[in-house]
């Protein structure tokens, strides 16, 4: 399923809303600041993502995408996701 975000900071409520859904899988779909508010949503409800994050960089700086060797073409990227292996990135917590 597709959905867009609908403002600035929705992505946090619907990657969310899709993990209580049952998505194993979510696709942050833009930039660092769009992927930066998924990864809040997959972590909002345990603390810890329990789905897995597919990245499609679609930014202008793209620095994850970078540092973790996806490439900056869309449709190469989804490839690298879909027939990649997952990788545990610990997120931490800052207080």
């Amino acid at each position: 399923m597709l959905i867009a975000t609908t403002a600035a900071g929705s992505a946090t409520a619907q990657a969310s809303e899709a993990v209580r859904d049952g998505a194993d899988v979510v696709f942050a779909c833009g930039g660092d600041g769009t992927i930066h508010e998924v990864i809040q949503g997959l972590a909002s409800e345990t603390g810890e993502p329990t789905a897995t994050l597919g990245i499609l960089p679609l930014g202008s700086a793209n620095a994850l995408a970078r540092n973790l060797g996806l490439s900056l073409t869309p449709e190469i990227a989804a490839l690298q996701s879909i027939q990649g292996e997952t990788h545990a990135i610990p997120i931490g917590e800052i207080t």
